[in-house]
């Protein structure tokens, strides 16, 4: 019967069973008094029906024989064979009354408190998290209790095809997970769907425990510092391989099946940055998709890439006022005061995305400037770490400690304008021309317009002197679009910074923005009192980076991606305008040309993808500058704009992943390929000197930007896995057959 193999499918496990049971029985008093109730009436039911069918005249005398145990033993004059039996004696019935007393404290007082321990046992292992269920179907599991894990849930659940359970394991006390997600939720219906298990994520019988094989989808996001330390990333990698083993154990070769996407939190930007560039598990990725992101960056996008489909006001702005077009004097300023984790990311978000028309024709830079107490050494880890953009893009160092203020002058600190030839105190490095210079590009006939983004180094407080007369003429310069980022991870330090900056920063700047690690409330408690006062130089004042607010919603990014990835795949004859006119553009398609990514000549997998993603994320800026509308035609002008912004941004991306240009002396290797798997690549060069048939692909490319953005839209991302054509619609159409 198909209803009882339903039912069994959705209450037949016995772990189905007791998840059931330790739900409802972990609630209140009165509801665990209505459950036990509805138990205990259900067997006496039962019980009554089965003494009717087994002989006696009306249900109720069954009853009777249950509640009345002396009827058993003759003790009552009115039984029914009282005739044949007679009256009972005195010692029978003295004999009745004890065996009756006896029989009824050993079974109602132990199946009693057998009951009400079972209860508490099953109530206090669902608290504790030490309980384990048989969830198979339509689950997400999240492998730790980050403070992010809140938000997460919110995500998960805000989607178009929510999933029916989420599953957590953590070693947080699971009370506490359990309360700060329930408060977080918007949706108060949806706590029924939140299942937190407690345990150890680096042990293999947590992971097991999981069925991780037949998650829809897996994210391991870790613990917080008090409980990972700096461990954090050790360990969740470790639990990634677990995992990995464990599904293939399980996969039984079967190549055929799809892959599981498996998001892996990493808190260090050195080692995410790693681990987005190359491919690490080759002999399972038919198996777990791996996804590497890192809350920092994460927020860094929140913060300077805007959604390009949401029609809900955004409190944080672009890096620009108004559109910054060929014929713009203007500079876009990024200052960040503090080169903490939250800081180092921002300055790589703003590299990946803030390259504008007017470099190619006016020659001017994107300047992104870092103030800290300690900028020699961080400058000296920042730019070994990225060693080849360094030894192409224009940067400086400045001690504003050993300034003297009296002596301080524009001329002297801020520069309005690096490219002039003026010999300065603290005069820019120029890789590429200065006479002195050892960079290995110099003279290798690059051009001269390779990275169109200049870097400063600033060492001193920002409560220093210098610099607060450096941030005023910053703020002042009318050519330049200047924003602050104060990102110092201790909450108090950072608000104080950003309160008693001049008065001239917080009127002039573009936008201030505040880090706050765990709470937002002094900020916008702040923004909110200096609201009643208009034009209060405070309103800049923007907070971001809070734990719980961290918004790891990345389809949209993540779709525009792929249709990046689909539309540099097209052939010569090719067209994306023609191909979604003529209704044949498919998701399945572009989701397919996705799965079916190969490493190109050499080159991994994980950097071509991150290429697309950074590459989507540039796109809003690129369509801001030039005032390009949803589906529009390009015109010859901004087509060939378009193109050059787009190989500079490529050239900063492809540096800062650690290519190199091709050096004369790289005539030893033979291919193309060969080059790549050297981190070597021949394109990193002045959009003028490329081959003209690469020239031709970035024309054809963008081309069809408006187009995606049209695509985009019609795919809506909040239901695009059950709609459009999508490979899960396929199966499932063809399941239904």
């Amino acid at each position: 019967m198909p209803w009882l193999t339903a039912m069994w499918e959705k209450f037949g496990h016995p772990r189905k069973l007791f998840f059931i049971i330790d739900r409802r029985l972990s609630g209140n008093f009165m509801k665990q008094f209505c459950w036990i109730f509805f138990i205990v009436s259900i067997v006496l039911i039962i019980l009554g029906l089965l003494g009717w069918w087994a002989g006696a005249d009306h249900p109720y005398k069954t009853f009777i024989h249950i509640f009345n145990p002396q009827y058993d033993f003759g003790l009552n004059p009115e039984i029914q064979n009282a005739k044949t039996i007679g009256t009972p004696s005195h010692l029978q019935r003295i004999i009745g009354f004890i065996i009756t007393m006896i029989g009824s404290l050993l079974l109602t007082g132990l199946l009693t408190t057998t009951l009400i321990n079972w209860v508490d046992r099953r109530k206090e292992r669902w608290q504790s998290g030490e309980a384990r269920y048989h969830i198979t179907k339509n689950f997400v599991t999240i492998i730790g209790t980050h403070k992010m894990v809140s938000n997460l849930c919110n995500t998960l659940l805000s989607k178009g095809d929510i999933p029916r359970w989420i599953v957590i394991l953590g070693s947080r006390d699971t009370d506490e997970v359990r309360k700060e997600i329930f408060e977080s939720l918007i949706d108060k219906n949806h706590r029924k769907r939140i299942v937190v298990y407690k345990g150890d994520r680096s042990s293999k019988l947590n992971i097991t425990s999981l069925n991780p094989e037949k998650a829809r989808e897996i994210y391991i996001i870790g613990e917080n510092f008090p409980e990972d330390g700096f461990d954090h990333d050790t360990v969740n990698l470790e639990t990634y391989y677990t995992l990995s083993a464990f599904i293939a154990e399980k996969a039984d070769n079967n190549k055929k099946r799809k892959p599981i996407k498996c998001h892996v939190m990493f808190e260090y930007q050195s080692t995410f940055t790693a681990f987005q560039y190359f491919d690490i598990d080759k002999a399972n990725c038919h198996l777990l998709d791996f996804i590497p992101f890192n809350y920092y960056e994460n927020w860094a996008q929140q913060v300077l890439v805007p959604d390009l489909m949401s029609q809900k006001p955004n409190i944080y702005k672009p890096l620009y006022d108004t559109p910054i077009d060929p014929k713009s004097k203007k500079r876009v300023h990024l200052i960040i005061a503090g080169m903490s984790k939250m800081g180092v990311a921002m300055a790589i978000e703003a590299a990946q995305v803030a390259h504008f028309p007017n470099f190619s024709s006016r020659g001017v830079r994107t300047l992104i400037t870092f103030i800290d107490r300690n900028a020699a050494r961080e400058m000296t880890f920042f730019k070994g770490r990225f060693s080849n953009l360094f030894e192409i893009s224009r940067h400086r160092y400045v001690n504003a400690n050993q300034l003297p203020s009296s002596g301080y002058s524009v001329e002297h600190f801020y520069d309005a304008n690096p490219s002039s030839p003026v010999s300065k105190a603290h005069k820019w490095l120029d890789p590429m021309n200065d006479v002195d210079s050892t960079s290995r590009f110099k003279d290798e006939n690059l051009g001269d317009n390779i990275v169109d983004i200049d870097w400063e180094f600033i060492e001193g407080d920002i409560s220093n002197p210098n610099i607060r007369s450096y941030l005023i003429d910053a703020a002042s310069d009318p050519d330049s679009v200047t924003n602050l980022a104060i990102c110092l991870p201790v909450t108090p330090e950072a608000v104080s910074a950003a309160i008693y900056l001049p008065e001239k920063v917080l009127l002039d700047s573009h936008q201030i923005l505040v880090q706050q690690s765990t709470t937002d409330a002094l900020v916008s408690a702040i923004r909110k009192g200096s609201d009643a006062i208009n034009g209060h130089p405070l309103m800049k004042l923007v907070p971001f980076g809070m734990i719980d607010r961290s918004n790891y919603d990345t389809e949209k990014r993540d779709l525009l991606a792929k249709l990046i990835n689909y539309t540099y795949g097209l052939g010569p004859g090719e067209d994306l305008s023609k191909i979604f006119s003529s209704g044949e553009l498919r998701l399945n398609d572009v989701e397919k040309s996705w799965s079916e990514m190969k490493g190109n000549k050499g080159k991994p997998l994980m950097s071509m993808r991150w290429s697309n993603m950074y590459h989507a994320s540039a796109i809003y800026y690129k369509i801001g500058s030039l005032g390009i509308q949803e589906g529009a035609e390009i015109t010859t002008e901004q087509l060939a704009q378009l193109a050059r912004m787009e190989h500079l941004r490529w050239n900063v991306e492809q540096l800062m992943m650690g290519f190199r240009p091709q050096l004369s002396s790289d005539s030893r290797f033979n291919s193309a390929e060969e080059l790549r798997r050297n981190m070597i690549h021949y394109d990193i060069k002045d959009f003028d000197h490329l081959p003209e048939e690469t020239r031709d692909k970035d024309n054809g490319f963008s081309r069809n930007i408006p187009m995606m953005l049209k695509a985009l839209r019609y795919f809506d991302p909040k239901q695009y896995t059950f709609e459009k054509g999508t490979a899960d619609d396929e199966d499932d159409k063809n399941n239904n057959k």
